[in-house]
């Protein structure tokens, strides 16, 4: 995304604050395949009203109003809607403001936590090299079965959208989703989802990720094509060889790209070969920096085709400097946790704003009291606490609240206490790590509780 130009871009004299500055929003926690919304400000610092025109950075999102005029020395305030769709852990979306006098842009920003109901937060079906139209029992079809602890009795209820060269349904457990290509499905590349409702509110629908690579009768020499590190200046060129395996000849057409800045031209294979075409492909300096992840489209007139190529990268300015990061992921890994046996304690809103490590009181109320403590928590959002009636589950989570990690400069330490349970009655109960990122890991192994 746009992890940079958070940075006001209207200014004024050297020296002189910036005309228009941005307090961007925060739309808190959310699932997957929503849309949140929160409010953004700009401010007019000049002596003169300012026209604005609003916008959003990606396409599924939006903010109105789309214009307004700004009063001097005033703020203006305009409602931001982003749409998650498969966004997972910290996430951010970008909106924009431009003077429509001077022509130029203040970006500003809506943050969250997107969460995912399913325990896998992006589930897949790899199909893998898939020969067009081919009908073969090991690729006519696979599936994927979706499991959860955020509720009981989760179920798949219908599919709401999948592509139209997909055939897809619901396993007669209620939690498999079934899927398999279609004779016309196009070549190159897939990475659709399917979209599929679900018996629970908390996320009603959930998705799954189809990737394949298909192969018809002219076949890319790589796909994707992963172009690496690339810097501001350089040629940042690869070479792609088209080929028909059985050697007939054939014509490129039209070649369109999907979010890449990038020129394409057509050579002949070196040597050369009946049955194959080279395309070179160049990352332009106007590509954004960061992250590259687009698509090329390749017209083949012969075949009343296309082929779909995707290309990642990394596009970083000359003088960028690189550094390692997996000392940092290891030493970041929450493993020394400890933990006693206890249970639930719901710390809210209390635990969101700790400076400090929680106190030796303990939670009000009744029922079991689960202790921890953990020594590093640089990558972690926060804990989960999954509750069962056996060792062997199946596990639910309780608490309704993320335990949101306090992030302490030594370890830090937390009670819960399951409020919930039954006196008498014996749970088991583990504890589930929620990283920054989305994905969960298990801190502990079940503990046997009594609930007094």
């Amino acid at each position: 995304m746009l992890s940079m130009l958070f940075a006001t871009l209207l200014s004024a004299a050297p020296g002189q604050p910036p005309l228009l500055t941005t307090e961007p929003c925060e739309f808190g926690e959310t699932y997957q395949l929503s849309a949140v919304h929160c409010t953004v400000a700009y401010t007019n610092n000049s002596d003169k009203p300012m026209h604005v025109a609003a916008a959003a950075e990606l396409p599924a999102d939006s903010v109105a109003p789309a214009s307004a005029v700004i009063a001097a020395h005033a703020t203006a305030y305009f409602e931001v809607t982003a749409n998650v769709e498969n966004d997972r852990g910290r996430a951010e979306h970008f909106f924009y403001a431009t003077d429509t006098d001077a022509g130029l842009k203040v970006y500003t920003k809506a943050s969250g936590f997107v969460l995912s109901l399913l325990d896998g937060p992006m589930p897949q079906i790899d199909f893998g090299v898939v020969q067009a139209g081919s009908g073969s029992a090991d690729q006519s079809s696979k599936s994927i079965t979706l499991d959860t602890r955020e509720v009981s009795g989760f179920r798949l209820q219908s599919i709401v959208k999948a592509p139209p060269y997909i055939d897809c349904k619901i396993g007669d457990d209620g939690r498999t989703l079934i899927a398999s290509f279609k004779p016309n499905a196009p070549w190159g590349t897939i990475g659709e989802y399917i979209v599929v409702s679900t018996n629970t509110p908390k996320q009603p629908t959930v998705s799954v990720r189809v990737k394949a690579d298909v192969h018809g009768e002219v076949v890319p020499s790589e796909n994707p094509v992963q172009m690496g590190m690339l810097r501001l200046g350089d040629k940042n060129e690869t070479l792609i060889a088209l080929k028909n395996p059985n050697g007939k000849d054939f014509k490129i057409g039209k070649i369109e790209t999907e979010r890449l800045h990038a020129s394409t031209q057509v050579e002949p294979c070196v040597p050369a070969a009946r049955g194959c075409n080279l395309l070179r492909l160049a990352i332009l300096d106007t590509q954004p920096l960061g992250m590259v992840s687009g698509r090329l489209r390749i017209e083949l007139p012969e075949y009343h085709r296309d082929i779909n190529l995707a290309v990642g990268g990394l596009l970083l300015k000359r003088d960028t400097v690189v550094k390692e990061m997996d000392e940092k992921a290891d030493k970041a890994n929450p493993q020394s946790a400890r933990t006693s046996q206890g249970a639930a304690v719901d710390l809210g809103k209390a635990l969101r704003s700790a400076t400090k490590r929680v106190d030796s009181a303990e939670p009000p109320g009744r029922g079991p009291l689960l202790k921890w403590s953990v020594a590093n928590e640089e990558l972690v959002y926060g804990y989960l606490i999954y509750r069962g009636d056996s060792e062997t589950g199946p596990f639910v989570r309780v608490n309704d609240e993320i335990i949101r990690a306090l992030n302490e400069e030594e370890s830090s330490e937390y009670k819960w206490r399951d409020t919930s349970a039954v006196s008498g009655h014996t749970y088991w109960y583990y504890i589930g790590v929620l990283k920054q990122s989305g994905v969960r890991q298990d801190l502990t192994g079940p503990q046997k509780v009594v609930a007094k």
